[in-house]
């Protein structure tokens, strides 16, 4: 009976951003899994696998209070070049308590993940036209997108992976108290 669940972004076929061999996904499931592993029996792991299929899983728990995903950023100038750093949460635009929530994750995140980027309501490619994006918009709980940093700055998410994990699972359970 999990009060939070903890999701990967992406899954094996589709890993989303990579660099120097440095895949999203993989490196996402490392974190989704300490995260659950630091916060203990109030969380679970959701299952890997589409999207669709992930915010089903989290839609038909019924004690689940709070669903977050955890992603890495990716972006590149216009010569191709690996660009961005940072630390920010995304949550549905049009959810106080998502909002909230996201204040209390960047909060914590960003003593170990900086530069802060802020809580930012997640609009679907950033644009308010195209709608909130899917896990946002479609997971019956508040949930927010964690995007501790951008995938190509390996040597600034690898040394503070523990930490971070330790401030995003203390966060949550803060979330959750608050309830």
């Amino acid at each position: 009976m999990a009060i939070i669940e903890v999701s990967a972004g992406h899954y094996p076929d589709k890993p989303g951003a990579s660099y120097s061999g440095f895949s999203e996904h993989q490196e996402a499931l490392l974190w989704a899994t300490l995260v659950r592993d630091k916060i203990g029996s109030m969380a679970g792991l959701v299952p890997v696998g589409r999207l669709s299929e992930k915010v089903a899983h989290i839609n038909s728990q019924k004690e689940c209070h709070l669903a977050v995903e955890i992603h890495f950023n990716s972006a590149k100038d216009a010569d191709g070049n690996h660009i961005g750093d940072g630390s920010e949460t995304l949550y549905h635009p049009k959810s106080t308590t998502g909002h909230n929530a996201a204040l209390i994750v960047q909060r914590h995140l960003s003593s170990v993940c900086g530069p802060n980027r802020g809580a930012r309501p997640g609009w679907y490619q950033g644009d308010p036209e195209k709608g909130a994006i899917y896990f946002l918009d479609k997971t019956r709980v508040p949930a927010l997108i964690i995007e501790p940093e951008f995938i190509h700055r390996l040597d600034e998410i690898v040394p503070v992976r523990e930490d971070a994990c330790e401030a995003i699972a203390a966060a949550l359970v803060e979330i959750v108290q608050q309830l």
